[in-house]
């Protein structure tokens, strides 16, 4: 009789929570996670924006890695490169604002795929990978993790931990 009612209110509990779960929009640091804009007529359109972790090659964390964001727009005067930059957080994670929407003033059309790069840095790493994650050639948010190997200290070099 006594499991049986511990079973019946874990169950309503676990029913609860879900609920609770379900209604919950994504946030990330106390924002919503995909900042909402308003079109015209009223309607919400979410950011695109990129999205993803900063690990090392035995999956720790990488905290304050540099993501930069390169959009290159054609001018006048030839390609020239807009720079948005992002930084990975205590626990390697990352997200950027839509580049679309940053350099809006600057960008009469639609951007170009093959015109953004991003470049991780960290100083002591290199890259080893790029995971690219989701649907590519489609409106974002993009999820992009990035691996990182601790580039070999010199003979009596002091350590940076």
């Amino acid at each position: 009789m006594m499991t049986r009612l511990v079973v019946h209110h874990c169950g309503i509990a676990l029913g609860a929570w879900l609920l609770c779960l379900q209604a919950t929009p994504a946030r990330a640091d106390g924002d919503d996670y995909f900042i909402p804009m308003l079109n015209p007529d009223g309607t919400a359109v979410f950011e695109g924006g990129y999205t993803g972790s900063v690990k090392d090659d035995k999956g720790r964390r990488v905290p304050d890695a540099t993501i930069k964001i390169v959009v290159t727009v054609e001018t006048a005067e030839g390609p020239y490169p807009l720079t948005l930059n992002t930084y990975s957080d205590v626990l390697g994670r990352y997200r950027s604002r839509d580049p679309k929407v940053v350099f809006a003033d600057f960008i009469a059309d639609d951007i170009a795929p093959g015109s953004i790069e991003l470049i991780v840095m960290k100083d002591g790493y290199d890259v080893v990978r790029r995971i690219t994650r989701g649907r590519v050639n489609k409106t974002g948010p993009f999820e992009i993790d990035f691996i990182l190997r601790e580039k070999p200290r010199e003979s009596g070099a002091i350590p940076s931990r």
